[in-house]
C-alpha cells in the first residue's frame, strides 16, 4: 500500500507520463483518465502542497476535455483553476486553453475580444484599427531595426525570462491567426510587427519562432520576396533550437505557406508540410496538426500527385481527424479539395461534374456555413477549389463567377502557395471567356496575372513557369497572327514535363488540341490524345470520360496507357 509522499509523486509522475503518450497517439479519452488518477494521488493536498501539480494536470485535463469535445467539463477545469490560483501568470495558463476551446467553436471574434482584454490586463496595448500611413510607419521603423541585425544575432538573442513577456507574446499569436482568418488585416499587421519588437527588445522564447514566419508572410505582402524566405528560413532555425515537446506546426504551416514557395518546389513543400502534420499530432497541437494536413493536400493535388492516392490519404486524413470534433471549422477545409479530387476521378456522385456537392460535402451549405462564421480562410478554399475545378472541366461561366469572388478577398492569399494557383486560373477563365464572347472585356487582368507570374519567375519560383509559359501560349491564341503558337504549348507542356506535373501536361495539350480543333485536324488529334494519356496517367478518370464524349471522332486511335 503506497502511503509515503516520495510514492505518491512517483505515481502522479508515473499518470503524467502516460497521459503524454495518450496524447501523442491522439487517445484523450484515455489521456483523461490518466490525468484524473493523478489527482487522486494528490488528494487533499491538491491545491497546497501538490500546487505545480495539480494546476499544470488540471490544465491538461482541460485540453483533453476539449479534444473530447466536452466543453463542458473544460469550462469546470477552468473555474477549479481560477478558484485556486495564486497568481496572474498560472492563471495565463489556462486561459490559451480557453482560447483552444473558442478556436474549435469558431467563436474567432470572442477570442480576439478576449486577447485584447488579457493584454490590458498585462499593461500592453495594441491598436486595432490604423491608417495606411500608421501601419507604414511601424513597418518602416521595425525595417529600420532589422537591417542591423544578422541571422546569428536572432540565434543569440538572450531567453526571455519573464512570464508576462512570454503571455504577451502568445496572446499576440493567438491574435494574429484569429485576426487572418476573419481578413482583419489593421489588427493583423499590427499584432505581428508588436511581437517583432518585442522580439528585438527582449530577447527570444518558444513563440518567436512563429512571430518570425509571420514577418516573412508581411515581407512578401510588400512584395520583398529575398526577406519573405530568409525569415522564413530563420523561424525554422529557431525552431530547431527548442525542445521536440514543443510543437513546430504553426511556424512550419506559415513557412511553407508564405514563405519558402517563393524558392522551393511543391515536392519539397510537401515534405515540410508533412514533417508539420506529424509534429502537431504528436505533441496534441490537433489544431495546426490539421492545416498543416490541408496545406499538404492542397500542394499535391497542384503538383498532379496522382489522385487515387491522393484521395485515399484524404479520405484517411479526413476519418482520422474527424475524432477531434470541435476542431470542425479547420478540418473541413479539407472537404472541397476532397470533392474536387473525387469528381477529377468521376467518383464523386455531383451532378455537375464542376460542382462540389457529392458524397463528401454540399457547396451551397458550407458556404452558408463560413459566410455566418465569417470565416473567410474557408470561403477561399471553397472559392478556390471551385475555380479550378471549373477550369478543368472547362465550365466558363462558373469559373468566371468563382474568379470575381476571390478578387474580394484580402492580398494576403495573393502571396501563399494558394495565391500563384489563383492567378493562374483566374487568367485562364478569363481568355476563355474572351474567346467564347470574342471580346477584350477581360484583356487587361489577364495582361496584369501574366505580368505578376512573370515578376515571380523571374525572382526564382520555377514552378510557376508552366502556368506562366501556358498563359503566355492561351492569349497568342487570342490575336490575328498565330505564328509561332505551336511552339509557345510545346513550351508549357515540357515545362510542365520537366517539373513532373503531370496535370498540367494535361491541360496543357488540352487547350492545344482546343485551338487547333478547326484550323488542324491532325495536330489538334495529337494534342486532345495526348492530353487524354495525362489526365489517364494523373487518374482524371472524370476528364477521361468528358473528352472521350466530346471528341469521339477526333480519339479514335488506341490510348497508350503509361503505367504511374
Amino acid at each position: 500500500m503506497i502511503t509515503s509522499e516520495e510514492d505518491k509523486v512517483a505515481m502522479i509522475k508515473l499518470n503524467l507520463d502516460a497521459s503524454n503518450c495518450a496524447m501523442s497517439k491522439g487517445c484523450f479519452s484515455a489521456m483523461a483518465n490518466f490525468l484524473q488518477n493523478a489527482l487522486i494521488w494528490a488528494g487533499n493536498k491538491r491545491w497546497g502542497e501538490y500546487y505545480g501539480y495539480t494546476l499544470f494536470i488540471t490544465n491538461q485535463l482541460a485540453k483533453a476535455y476539449e479534444g473530447m469535445g466536452c466543453l463542458d467539463k473544460c469550462k469546470k477545469c477552468f473555474d477549479m483553476v481560477f478558484q485556486n490560483v495564486r497568481c496572474l501568470e498560472d492563471k495565463f495558463q489556462t486561459y490559451f486553453t480557453w482560447i483552444r476551446c473558442l478556436q474549435g467553436k469558431g467563436d474567432y471574434r470572442a477570442i480576439i475580444k478576449f486577447c485584447l482584454s488579457k493584454l490590458e490586463e498585462l499593461g500592453e496595448k495594441l491598436r486595432c484599427k490604423a491608417s495606411k500611413l500608421q501601419i507604414r510607419l511601424a513597418l518602416c521603423n521595425i525595417q529600420n531595426q532589422l537591417r542591423t541585425m544578422s541571422d546569428s544575432s536572432f540565434l543569440c538573442l538572450p531567453e526571455i525570462q519573464d512570464e508576462k513577456t512570454i503571455a504577451t507574446m502568445r496572446l499576440l499569436s493567438a491574435i494574429t491567426l484569429n485576426s487572418s482568418i476573419l481578413q482583419k488585416q489593421d489588427l493583423l499587421l499590427m499584432s505581428i510587427l508588436k511581437s517583432v519588437q518585442i522580439t528585438i527588445t527582449h530577447g527570444r522564447c518558444v513563440e518567436t519562432a512563429f512571430t518570425l514566419a509571420c514577418y516573412g508572410m508581411l515581407c512578401a505582402l510588400v512584395n520583398n520576396k529575398k526577406e519573405a524566405y530568409r525569415f522564413g528560413e530563420l523561424g525554422r532555425k529557431i525552431e530547431n533550437t527548442y525542445s521536440s515537446d514543443v510543437s513546430v506546426a504553426p511556424t512550419i504551416c506559415v513557412v511553407a505557406t508564405f514563405c519558402l514557395h517563393w524558392q522551393e518546389g511543391p515536392h519539397e513543400l510537401r515534405s515540410i508540410l508533412l514533417q508539420g502534420f506529424r509534429d502537431g499530432y504528436e505533441v496534441g497541437d490537433v489544431q495546426w496538426s490539421i492545416l498543416n494536413g490541408v496545406a499538404m493536400i492542397a500542394v499535391s493535388l497542384a503538383c498532379g500527385r496522382h489522385l487515387h492516392e491522393l484521395e485515399e490519404d484524404t479520405r484517411i486524413f479526413c476519418e482520422s481527424m474527424s475524432i477531434y470534433n470541435k476542431q470542425r471549422d479547420f478540418l473541413i477545409l479539407c472537404h472541397p479539395l476532397w470533392q474536387g479530387i473525387s469528381n477529377l476521378m468521376a467518383g464523386g456522385h455531383s451532378k455537375e461534374d464542376f460542382e462540389l456537392t457529392g458524397d463528401v460535402m454540399n457547396q451551397g451549405e458550407l458556404e452558408v456555413y463560413f459566410l455566418e462564421t465569417h470565416n473567410c480562410i474557408g470561403l477561399e478554399a471553397l472559392y478556390y477549389a471551385r475555380l479550378q475545378l471549373a477550369c478543368y472541366f472547362k465550365a466558363i461561366h462558373e469559373a468566371l463567377a468563382m474568379a470575381e469572388k476571390l478578387k474580394r478577398y484580402s492580398k494576403l492569399i495573393d502571396v501563399s502557395f494558394t495565391g500563384n494557383q489563383i492567378k493562374f486560373f483566374s487568367a485562364l477563365a478569363y481568355i476563355r471567356y474572351n474567346r467564347e464572347k470574342s471580346t477584350q472585356k477581360y484583356s487587361n487582368r489577364i495582361i496584369r496575372c501574366i505580368k505578376e507570374l512573370e515578376r515571380i519567375v523571374d525572382n526564382g519560383t520555377v514552378f510557376c513557369e508552366p502556368f506562366l509559359l501556358l498563359l503566355k501560349a492561351e492569349m497568342s491564341s487570342l490575336k490575328v497572327n498565330k505564328r509561332g503558337l505551336k511552339k509557345k504549348y510545346d513550351d508549357a507542356v515540357a515545362s510542365a514535363q520537366r517539373l513532373n506535373m503531370v496535370n498540367i501536361q494535361a491541360l496543357a495539350n488540352e487547350c492545344a488540341g482546343g485551338v487547333f480543333l478547326w484550323r488542324d485536324a491532325y495536330l489538334s488529334d495529337h494534342y486532345l490524345t495526348e492530353a487524354l494519356e495525362y489526365y489517364f496517367q494523373w487518374g482524371a478518370m472524370g476528364k477521361v470520360e468528358q473528352m472521350e464524349k466530346d471528341h469521339t471522332s477526333l480519339l479514335s486511335r488506341p490510348k497508350v496507357v503509361t503505367s504511374v
